[in-house]
């Protein structure tokens, strides 16, 4: 699959992953990229954890904080565990205003099955970069903004959350 083919492909995974958080999670509201880049909805109604969605390093989710929506795969076409990708210039614009990042695993398919879902604060997801390495280097070319990382969803979330007991 050639790069632009998968960028497409991701785009469309990631938008399909999206909306499927949106109509799960009823408090959360869907924010175009023409309004903002870097967040895909904004809290409407305080969220508090639930078996469907824990949080790590917050108690509720406040109305009118910014989220970001990531998905990964439960696990990819090689076997391995689904990551996450995170962008260094977005994530340090997300700390910036104080938004929370929604990370969700997913079953794939034409309509993506949501198997885990956890919500953490951008100060911690930065810290999270921090303890597993720091920044990738983007490449030859690339903008400090566009350093990543990515982050096995076994990161944040047990196994067994997401596999059964019996990983």
């Amino acid at each position: 699959m050639s790069s632009d083919a998968y960028a497409r492909s991701s785009r469309a995974s990631g938008d399909a992953v999206e909306a499927e958080v949106i109509q799960v999670v009823e408090e959360l509201t869907s924010v175009p990229d023409a309004t903002a880049r870097h967040y895909d909805a904004v809290v409407e109604t305080a969220i508090s954890p639930s078996k469907q969605m824990r949080m790590l390093g917050i108690c509720i989710l406040e109305a009118g904080t910014h989220v970001e929506i990531k998905g990964c795969q439960q696990r990819l076409a090689s076997g391995q565990r689904g990551r996450w990708h995170v962008r260094r210039g977005q994530l340090e614009t997300l700390v910036e205003e104080g938004a929370s990042v929604l990370f969700a695993v997913y079953q794939p398919g034409r309509f993506p099955d949501l198997l885990a879902m956890v919500v953490v604060p951008a100060t911690a997801v930065a810290q999270l970069v921090a303890d597993l390495g720091g920044w990738l280097d983007a490449g030859e070319g690339r903008t400090d903004a566009e350093a990543y990382k990515q982050v096995s969803w076994t990161r944040l979330i047990a196994p067994e959350c997401v596999e059964g007991p019996n990983v």
